[in-house]
């Protein structure tokens, strides 16, 4: 219990897993999920109101969370869900589940890249394995 307080008192929780999702009568349908411009393009609605996923914290519980709470949160992983179980292409997923799966990929390749390409910091040689600590 101690562990979920930082020394100014805040409350942190972290996600294990997303169990369900459920869709509350509220929600955009996926015919009324975007507007059209005046030149026709279509427009995606910018919501996220009616849609609910249960949670698992790290210390086993579960709640229920409104979409707009968690995805804030924990992106990638709502993103993830969502694509996993065939929801993305609602309205409430649909105008950012692909860009943040975008910008995963993006930071990934960049940590990646940045890693290999140094070979020295403050003048001491970065060894990239095992072996080469082992080596000579």
């Amino acid at each position: 219990m101690v562990s979920e307080y930082d020394p100014e008192g805040r409350h942190y929780r972290m996600l294990r897993d997303i169990s369900d999702h459920r869709k509350v009568s509220t929600a955009l349908n996926v015919a009324d999920g975007s507007y059209r411009t005046r030149t026709g393009n279509p427009i995606p609605k910018r919501t996220t109101k009616g849609w609910m996923l249960l949670i698992v914290w790290v210390d086993g519980s579960m709640d229920w969370v409104r979409l707009a709470e968690i995805k804030d949160a924990y992106p990638v992983q709502v993103a993830e869900y969502a694509l996993a179980n065939g929801i993305a292409h609602e309205p409430a997923f649909n105008w950012w589940v692909y860009k943040v799966m975008q910008r995963k990929e993006r930071l990934i390749k960049r940590v990646k890249s940045k890693h290999w390409r140094t070979t020295h910091k403050f003048e001491i040689e970065i060894l990239k394995s095992v072996e080469e600590a082992y080596g000579d």
